[in-house]
């Protein structure tokens, strides 16, 4: 993984080993970072123009960026634990700068957090919008009747017509719109 380009970071919390643990191999076996990547260059050159655009190269490069947060993001966690709990309360100004020091990089590392994994925007990313329902049915001699006289009274009163029925001309609602084609002819 060290040759292929991966951090330490990122290797220890994939492997679930620590840092100093992954150094010891890399030592012990003479891994250099970035020592398989020679071949890797000469092969990237030739795919450059071929991966450039690829969207799933891109999420790769993007996942692998947020892997790497992630795991730097949580050793700092981790670290700033274990100093908290080493810092001597009665040390006076010396606990207070070790106490805003941890909030620092607290805070920083929640902020990687959020920048990678963008919560608020989770909800809008899985919302989707319902569609109003299209409803297909055969139109009965009494429906094509009730259709012909309302537009045969809509009609009238774009026409300014007066109409002697009692009813008043319905106006058209948004979404209650009937198309209806006639091919009788």
């Amino acid at each position: 993984m060290k040759e292929a380009g991966w951090t330490e970071p990122a290797i220890a919390q994939k492997l679930d080993i620590s840092i100093s643990t992954i150094r010891r191999i890399t030592k012990k076996h003479g891994i250099k970072t970035g020592a398989a990547q020679a071949a890797l260059v000469q092969q990237a050159r030739e795919q450059l123009l071929d991966n450039a655009f690829l969207l799933d190269r891109a999420q790769e490069i993007a996942a692998a960026m947020v892997n790497d947060d992630f795991a730097i993001a949580q050793q700092i966690r981790q670290k700033v634990s274990e100093a908290v709990e080493s810092i001597d309360p009665t040390a006076g100004q010396l606990a207070l700068r070790g106490l805003a020091a941890a909030a620092t990089a607290l805070k920083l590392s929640q902020d990687v957090w959020r920048r990678a994994l963008p919560l608020d925007r989770l909800n809008e990313a899985h919302h989707v919008e319902e569609l109003p329902e299209l409803v297909v049915r055969v139109m009965t001699e009494e429906d094509v009747k009730e259709l012909r006289e309302r537009q045969r009274r809509e009609l009238a009163v774009l026409n300014g017509e007066v109409i002697d029925d009692e009813e008043s001309p319905p106006t058209p609602e948004e979404g209650n719109d009937i198309i209806v084609i006639d091919d009788s002819d």
